[in-house]
C-alpha cells in the first residue's frame, strides 16, 4: 500500500459525532470539522449558539439516550467516521 497517495487528514464528507458540543472544547471541534467540510452531529443538553437544527440532538450524558441517538445517526448515514466523546468533561 502506497501511503503517499492516502490523505489521512481528509475530513471532507466525513460523518462526525461530538458529545458535549456546546462547551468550549466541543464548540471549537464543531467549528474545525465544519470548516473541513464534514457533516457534524452535535449532542448536548445545552443548545449550542451556532447549530444546524437537523444535526443537533438534545441529551444529557445518559448511556441509553446516547446509544439511541448514535443508532439513529448510523441508520440515517450508514456509518460514523469519528465519534468524539466530549460530554461531561
Amino acid at each position: 500500500m502506497n501511503l503517499s497517495r492516502i490523505n489521512l487528514f481528509n475530513f471532507q464528507k466525513k460523518i462526525i459525532v461530538i458529545t458535549g458540543s456546546s462547551g468550549y472544547l466541543g464548540s471549537k471541534l464543531v467549528k474545525l470539522y465544519r470548516d473541513l467540510n464534514s457533516t457534524v452531529y452535535e449532542i448536548d443538553f445545552i443548545k449550542p449558539k451556532n447549530f444546524y437544527k437537523k444535526y443537533y440532538y438534545k441529551a444529557s450524558v445518559d448511556k441509553n439516550k446516547i446509544f439511541k441517538i448514535i443508532y439513529s445517526i448510523v441508520n440515517k448515514e450508514k456509518k460514523i467516521n469519528n465519534l468524539i466523546n466530549n460530554g461531561g468533561i
